[in-house]
């Protein structure tokens, strides 16, 4: 590979043990790490979880399931890969997407190729 890629994040987060909640944006959060290490530009969409939070806690509202999702699959579209760390409706949806828009999906962090002299 010889140029960076914005390889899209997608994976499990919504779950209603707050503790494996967490579990999930830090799994999607080393991925996002192991990405950048291989040359790429990793969108972490696990992180807007803390923009729902501040929002929530703040601003006294939440944005619909629906509209992050809206949200999620526009910056599918806009990447150049997706890496599927496992099943959850929203990651499959992301994957799904990416598949219509013939991205490449990795299922395996060891399969995005590293950007060439990384």
């Amino acid at each position: 590979m010889s140029r960076a890629l914005v390889v899209y994040i997608a994976g499990p987060l919504s779950h209603p043990d707050i503790e494996e909640q967490a579990r999930n944006v830090e799994r999607a959060m080393r991925a996002a790490w192991h990405v950048a290490q291989k040359g790429h530009i990793p969108l972490c969409p696990h992180l807007t979880h803390y923009l729902n939070m501040f929002w929530t806690a703040f601003m006294g509202d939440s944005v619909p399931y629906e509209t992050w999702m809206a949200w999620a699959l526009e910056l599918v579209r806009r990447s150049d890969g997706l890496l599927f760390l496992g099943s959850s409706p929203g990651a499959d949806r992301e994957m799904s997407e990416a598949i219509c828009w013939g991205l490449p999906v990795w299922t395996r962090l060891a399969d995005v190729p590293a950007v060439e002299g990384r």
